[in-house]
Parts: structure tokens; sequence; C-alpha cells
């Protein structure tokens, strides 16, 4: 069986909805099956840092 998995992050609710339909759209399909998974929020001075490195990192801090 092929699994697909299903990621999404949603604030408002409007994306989790889209993710579960994307989910029973894939359970259709023979053979296939879904996992409905949400993230956890990033902060972005965190997704920042987690991308440019500690320079990146410390120039944002001081700019702020």
């Amino acid at each position: 069986m092929t699994e697909i998995l299903v990621l999404y992050y949603s604030r408002s609710g409007h994306t989790a909805d889209l993710a579960r339909r994307v989910a029973r759209g894939v359970e259709e399909v023979a053979g296939c099956s879904a996992r409905l998974r949400q993230v956890p929020p990033v902060a972005p001075i965190t997704a920042v840092a987690a991308t440019t490195g500690a320079r990146g990192w410390r120039a944002l801090r001081h700019a702020g």
C-alpha cells in the first residue's frame, strides 16, 4: 500500500480543512492511504536563524 503524507500548518483552520479534503481524496485511490500531520508553528526569527546560520542570527539580533 502506498502511504501519502499530507503535511500542513494552519493558523485559522482553512488550510487544515483543505488538508483533510486532500487526505480524503488520497483515501479514495485504490492502494493508497493518507497520513495527516500538522507541523508546529515556527517563529520567523527561528526560521531565519535555521536557514542563515549563526552569522545571520547575530545580524538579526542587532537589527531589532
